[in-house]
């Protein structure tokens, strides 16, 4: 297949195969695409992060002992900054032992910690429970264009009879780092309710 081109210095025309076009076209555009790939790709980078902190002789006194594994993005844009602020705030929020207004560094909610352990040891130095332990395990769930979920297993003590545990999704925009809405994947808002509340009320054996 060929196409004409008309020089306007003679009346000649010159045939150029089609093809070598095509060719090149189609180098460009697979060229796009895989910059555009490892762009992604390179947002999409993920790297685990381990916080420990020991405070007294776990053993034989009570303690604060903090053992944390959770997911870091690689890369400095803007969307791998805005979710590793989100997913630290929503580990570390957790040692907050006061209706905190404003956001602390992972090191100011252990300090916050540590504070608190003070001054229970100072009032109360022969107790035998209290102290702080929090041990949380994270794993990527889901992983595309659309969608990251991050799951969070955590078991928190800060004394009393027994830890508590939580499973927790962090569901977050991969175009922007931040939370996501699971809601907001969802057209038919009122069918999806009506949809829900028969599964609970079969489950919970309602009328």
């Amino acid at each position: 297949m060929y196409f004409y081109t008309k020089f306007s210095n003679n009346n000649n025309f010159k045939i150029r195969p089609m093809r070598s076009i095509f060719t090149k076209i189609s180098t460009i555009i697979l060229l796009s695409i895989f910059i555009f790939s490892c762009s992604t790709n390179e947002q999409m980078e993920f790297e685990e992060v381990d916080y420990h902190k020991t405070i007294g002789d776990c053993n034989n006194e009570i303690c604060i002992n903090i053992e944390l594994e959770y997911l870091k993005m690689k890369g400095s844009s803007e969307v791998a900054k805005n979710f590793n602020h989100l997913i630290e705030q929503f580990i570390f929020y957790k040692m907050s032992s006061s209706e905190a207004t404003t956001e602390l560094t992972p090191d100011e909610y252990v300090q916050d910690i540590i504070d608190e352990f003070k001054s229970f040891k100072a009032e109360f130095p022969n107790a035998n429970t209290g102290g702080y332990e929090q041990t949380t395990n994270c794993e990527l769930t889901w992983s595309d264009e659309k969608l990251i979920t991050v799951e969070l297993l955590t078991s928190m003590y800060s004394g009393g009879a027994h830890p508590s545990y939580q499973d927790e999704y962090l569901n977050v925009d991969p175009k922007t780092g931040n939370t996501l809405d699971i809601l907001s994947f969802i057209t038919a808002r009122k069918t999806f309710e009506i949809f829900v509340e028969n599964k609970l009320r079969k489950k919970l054996g309602m009328k």
